[in-house]
């Protein structure tokens, strides 16, 4: 991202959806944030207090290095805890219970006849590996982390 518009663009539709959004979200008009993301002005104060309160990382704003979250890499570790937590709790159930209950995507193609996990590995931060009693191993992505 070149400029300081182009980057507010950018972390008002990852937080919001749309930039209009972001401005209803602030309270103004749904133009508010036009003249910035267009580089027509620069934000002040407020709308730069405003932009972190909401989670952006005001450097990456400015300069365009690091990461676009303020809190990203402590979003990543207590991601990674989430997940190894969900893992225990998944060891604590019966597998197939448990599997089902922490990566319901993994209900949409398997057949719960068929779903008899021998093992489940973390694959990564944001996958399990589930194999099968018949030596099948089966690759599910978690997409909810909360």
């Amino acid at each position: 991202m070149k400029t300081l518009g182009s980057r507010i663009k950018l972390f008002l539709q990852a937080k919001f959806g749309t930039v209009t959004a972001a401005s209803k979200a602030y309270g103004k008009s749904v133009n508010y944030f036009h003249p910035y993301v267009y580089d027509k002005t620069t934000p002040g104060g407020d709308v730069l207090r405003q932009l972190s309160e909401w989670g952006c990382n005001v450097n990456w704003l400015l300069t365009g290095e690091g990461d676009m979250w303020k809190d990203a890499e402590e979003e990543r570790r207590q991601f990674k805890k989430n997940m190894l937590e969900t893992m225990d709790r998944v060891a604590q159930v019966s597998p197939v219970q448990g599997a089902l209950a922490s990566f319901p995507e993994a209900g949409k193609n398997i057949q719960p006849e068929i779903m008899q996990v021998k093992d489940i590995t973390p694959f990564g931060e944001t996958k399990v590996l589930l194999t099968m009693l018949d030596g099948k191993k089966i690759l599910v992505e978690r997409i909810d982390v909360n």
